[in-house]
């Protein structure tokens, strides 16, 4: 682990965090593909979701590893970055999902919703074991205005 934040401080922005992961995989090319999904944090475990067929599944099912971003677009930059080990449950999706909807959406959006929930028999957890975390804060330096 390096960066600024202990593994609390790190846990502490996963769960109040309500923005995509970026995930970054091996293509069929040999070229990494990067795809951004909801997630949740569970102890430490990281859980995404994602359809059966989409492309994201397919490259973790033939390569089980990614590397991964935390971070918002916005001034003042901080976040998480890592690398992982996968795994995927095709028993899981359905309960995960559910967790994500309500995570992400809450009360708003009923359509999305119902049609995403729709589709959850062929959804696949993503597990995401982080092996390294490196974080990173510039609160403090961009409030102050310094480089």
């Amino acid at each position: 682990m390096s960066g600024p934040w202990c593994l609390d401080e790190i846990n502490g922005y996963l769960d109040n965090s309500v923005i995509p992961i970026r995930l970054a995989v091996q293509g069929d090319t040999g070229y990494p593909i990067i795809a951004s999904l909801w997630f949740l944090r569970q102890g430490s475990t990281i859980v995404c979701s994602s359809q059966r067929g989409a492309r994201i599944v397919q490259c973790l099912r033939k390569k089980p590893v990614c590397a991964f971003e935390i971070s918002g677009d916005d001034l003042p930059y901080h976040g998480v970055r890592g690398q992982a080990d996968v795994d995927l449950s095709y028993g899981d999706g359905q309960g995960d999902l559910g967790k994500l909807v309500s995570r992400y959406l809450a009360d708003t959006n009923l359509e999305l919703q119902e049609w995403l929930l729709s589709r959850s028999d062929s959804e696949v957890s993503i597990r995401i074991e982080p092996r390294n975390f490196c974080s990173w804060d510039y609160r403090k330096r961009m409030a102050q205005g310094s480089p």
